[in-house]
């Protein structure tokens, strides 16, 4: 007698709900115990891209969803992703102790215009540039990568009739304050340079950076000393703002340990109109930007607005702009 063997039949839905259901447990346990723990190499990946683990959590909960049977185990997905979706927005957004450093607004002072610029080495638009750099429109401008700034100023003389410069040139992290307040002092160091400037009076600090890259094991070191660096350098009784490239983003620790240490101009708008990288100085550009590694940071000074500017003239980042009010004494500080 012939015994005919019956095929094993593999529920492939089952199987690619459960390998979801995995992913979103790694989102829940990175948004539970791997933001801003940049020590592991997995963590610090997610958090370099966190903004975009809620959403791959979200969209793999609903893929799960439609795959499986049983309200019960679509209500659980959903409670599943619930940490994952709003731990990592939530803790991005916090001020953290930082914010004690703020000034509230305030009815006289002097108002003042930053702008954060990382010029881009290889970006030689310099009439284009030169429409950035205007102390007639931007009171005070923080440039990085610019060690081509005396190529710059030769192709476009105008620069440095509306603006007061300093300029430390010859690395990769070239750096220069541009401004139409006086300058008083400059001081370059190994990842930054320090500025005074006087406004109407007040002595305002201004430092400037740009941090190494982190994504590997090496990089987190050399950032956790340069970020140490301009931490230990903040005057404790003067405005002071600190603007840069951080090669980090708002879910990596460099960016929680200066919002623990200063308050955090956070730019207006949605979620892709904050981000400042990939600009048109890269040719996978095309989708827009992708990540926020730009960022400002001040203390002593009353925030008015903060946004990331629609045009990068040139660079592969776009600028940020904010605006504060610098007292008209350092007695109208909250310190």
């Amino acid at each position: 007698m012939k015994v005919q063997s019956s095929p094993v039949s593999l529920d492939y839905k089952a199987g690619l709900a459960a390998l979801a259901a995995l992913f979103i447990l790694l989102c829940d346990t990175w948004a539970l115990a791997g933001i801003f723990n940049d020590q592991v190499a997995l963590f610090r990946y997610m958090n370099y891209f966190g903004y975009y683990m809620p959403i791959s959590a979200f969209i793999l909960a609903l893929v799960a969803a439609l795959l499986v049977r049983g309200l019960v185990i679509r209500m659980l997905l959903i409670v599943l992703v619930l940490p994952a979706l709003i731990v990592p927005y939530a803790l991005a957004s916090f001020s953290f102790s930082g914010g004690v450093w703020e000034l509230s607004r305030l009815e006289g002072g002097t108002e003042i215009s930053v702008i954060s610029f990382s010029k881009m080495s290889r970006n030689e638009d310099y009439a284009r540039i030169a429409q950035l750099l205007d102390c007639s429109k931007n009171d005070i401008i923080l440039m990085q990568e610019a060690m081509d700034f005396d190529a710059l100023l030769e192709q476009a003389p105008q620069v440095a009739e509306s603006c007061n410069y300093s300029f430390t040139g010859g690395e990769y992290k070239s750096l220069v304050l541009l401004t139409k307040f006086p300058i008083l002092s400059t001081v370059a160091h190994r990842t930054h340079n320090t500025f005074t400037i006087d406004v109407t009076g007040v002595p305002v600090t201004l430092m400037t950076a740009r941090v190494d890259k982190s994504l590997k094991s090496e990089g987190v070191e050399l950032q956790s000393g340069q970020i140490a660096e301009i931490i230990a350098e903040l005057p404790d009784n003067a405005p002071v703002v600190v603007a840069g490239d951080f090669n980090s983003t708002p879910h990596n620790a460099t960016i929680y340990r200066m919002k623990e240490a200063m308050a955090y101009a956070a730019p207006e708008g949605l979620m892709f109109s904050t981000f400042t990288f990939p600009a048109e100085g890269r040719w996978y550009a095309s989708l827009g930007a992708l990540i926020r590694i730009d960022h400002i940071f001040y203390r002593g000074l009353s925030l008015h607005s903060s946004r990331v500017l629609d045009d990068s003239y040139g660079s592969d980042h776009f600028p940020v702009r904010a605006v504060f009010t610098v007292p008209d004494t350092l007695e109208g500080s909250d310190e």
